[in-house]
């Protein structure tokens, strides 16, 4: 009886160092791409989110414009569902998707670009106009990105400064036959996020 309770005592322990060992593996790998979000970077994004969700339930309202079961519409909806469980908080919904390699993906094949390069050197050394060269530096890294998943998935790129109705439409009907399975969603949820907020994130790391 005895032997019985140690073996079950050494069983639970080894269980619970397990799933300890798990949680700071995780915590490590999440550490080890030095994300770092401001409050007001994350309310930006909850924003954000918040109005392109908004945008897909009304023009998906009448389907003449773009089908209820859009990609485009349920990738935002899924990611609004997600953050909004994970509390609100990016870093939690990063890590609880995921999603990290894929962000830091999306930043190294932006930051290998000559023209980001060349402006994040400006930045840092404090030389020129370093408002402009912030600008290039986001706009050209959220372009980057968007090539990079269409490198990797059935993505059709948004066009450079949409702003009216019918261009976002059209995005979401170029994007009609994105795939729709666990992995490619994922790679698209890291897309929004880092276009949102790393691709903008100067600061040396």
């Amino acid at each position: 009886m005895n032997k019985m309770v140690v073996v079950a005592f050494l069983c639970l322990t080894t269980f619970a160092m397990g799933m300890e060992e798990q949680l700071m593996l995780k915590k490590e790998k999440l550490e080890s791409y030095s994300f770092l979000v401001t409050s007001e970077e994350n309310q930006k994004f909850e924003s954000d989110l918040a109005k392109r969700l908004d945008f897909c339930r009304t023009v998906t309202a009448d389907s003449k414009y773009v089908s209820r079961d859009n990609p485009i519409y349920k990738m935002i909806e899924r990611l609004s569902q997600d953050f909004k469980e994970c509390n609100n908080d990016v870093l939690k919904l990063i890590e609880s998707q995921g999603l990290a390699q894929r962000i830091n993906m999306y930043e190294k094949e932006a930051n290998s670009n000559d023209i980001v390069g060349f402006c994040l050197k400006q930045i840092h050394i404090k030389e020129g106009d370093v408002t402009t060269a912030r600008y290039f530096v986001g706009k050209s890294r959220e372009l980057l990105a968007e090539i990079k998943l269409s490198t990797l998935r059935l993505y059709e790129c948004q066009p450079l400064g949409v702003i009216q109705i019918q261009d976002k439409i059209d995005y979401m009907k170029a994007n009609a036959h994105y795939p729709t399975n666990d992995q490619a969603v994922k790679d698209f949820m890291a897309l929004i996020i880092y276009q949102n907020i790393f691709a903008h994130q100067t600061h040396k790391k």
